[in-house]
């Protein structure tokens, strides 16, 4: 075979191998992006449904905190009422409410 030819052949065989380290590097890059990319969409998702999950637990702590003070409001005024409608409660309220007037 002419050296002319060899050397062809091999600066071919050269620049193809060139071509697929350049490709290989290139796909290497392009997927490192779309982990990143990927990872970063992931980590919003997680932090987006924490603060989600965190509004709801303060929701149902405040929704908790409002029934307790309602049936505790309740259990008073039952205790009142049942207070009021014992031996001389109407009296007692009389006296309250005469007290209050002078």
């Amino acid at each position: 075979m002419p050296d002319e030819i060899e050397k062809a052949m091999k600066m071919q065989v050269e620049a193809e191998r060139k071509k697929r380290a350049s490709i290989l590097e290139s796909e290497g890059v392009r997927q490192s992006e779309i982990n990143k990319a990927e990872g970063e969409k992931r980590a919003r998702i997680l932090r987006s449904e924490a603060q989600m999950q965190e509004q709801i637990n303060c929701a149902q702590g405040s929704a908790k905190a409002i029934e307790l003070e309602a049936e505790a409001r309740r259990l008073a005024l039952d205790k009142v009422a049942k207070a009021l409608n014992g031996q001389g409660g109407p009296d007692a309220a009389s006296l309250t409410v005469a007290g209050m007037i002078s």
